[in-house]
């Protein structure tokens, strides 16, 4: 006999989408919330995609925009149910968003040196601020840091030059990537003797026995 046979009635479909818009990519939770005993829900997404489910929720990824018309069918052990009010889902394109650092070249940073603190703030236009960032592919110098504001900042500890990519990421989530490369170089060491003269070391005489000790400054000690 039908499901529906003594009260319990055929299923009938509905279902709720969260959110209805937004930039891609976007993901959509789909709910089912169709009434009656359901076995089997059969989503179509409106981009060609469709998935057949033995649960009653899914979520699925819109990866360009457009406007996407959703519709499900669930299915009882007799019977289904198609919904007749499908859902609209609405998606746009994100801009595209430019990262740039205080400089002329958007791509090298300005060097460090090592014991130096060091500050960098990235940029960005395109999209709508506020931006948050992160560092998304290769490696900064040791010692620093990149903020969630775009500021990359401490001191180095290590010579070297690094590659790295910093992804920004507007209010409505929609990313823009760049590339960098900076270098950090040794830092500047200054010799000096005791003395007023940093150059001129105090003067000897032939038979007397002599010491001058030179100090350095600007590194990290020990110094040989």
């Amino acid at each position: 006999l039908p499901s529906w046979v003594g009260g319990i009635g055929p299923p009938v479909a509905s279902f709720t989408a969260a959110p209805t818009n937004g930039f891609a990519p976007l993901s959509v939770n789909f709910t089912d919330t169709s009434t009656g005993l359901v076995t089997n829900w059969f989503w179509n997404f409106g981009d060609g995609d469709t998935t057949n489910l033995t649960t009653h929720s899914v979520v699925y990824t819109y990866k360009t925009g457009g406007v996407y018309t959703v519709s499900e069918i669930v299915a009882g052990p007799e019977g289904a149910s198609t919904n007749v009010q499908p859902n609209y889902i609405v998606v746009f394109d994100c801009p595209t968003i430019t990262l740039s650092p205080n400089g002329a070249n958007p791509t090298v940073l300005t060097g460090g040196a090592v014991g130096t603190p060091y500050s960098q703030t990235i940029t960005s236009s395109g999209g709508v601020g506020p931006y948050t960032y992160a560092v998304n592919g290769g490696t900064l110098p040791a010692g620093l840091s990149l903020s969630s504001a775009g500021v990359l900042s401490g001191t180095p500890t290590t010579v070297g030059s690094y590659s790295f990519t910093i992804q920004a990421n507007d209010a409505n989530g929609c990313p823009g990537t760049q590339s960098y490369a900076v270098t950090i170089n040794c830092p500047t060491i200054t010799l000096s003797p005791n003395g007023a003269n940093p150059t001129v070391l105090t003067g000897g005489a032939i038979g007397t026995a002599y010491s001058q000790t030179i100090t350095a400054n600007g590194g990290t000690g020990p110094y040989t």
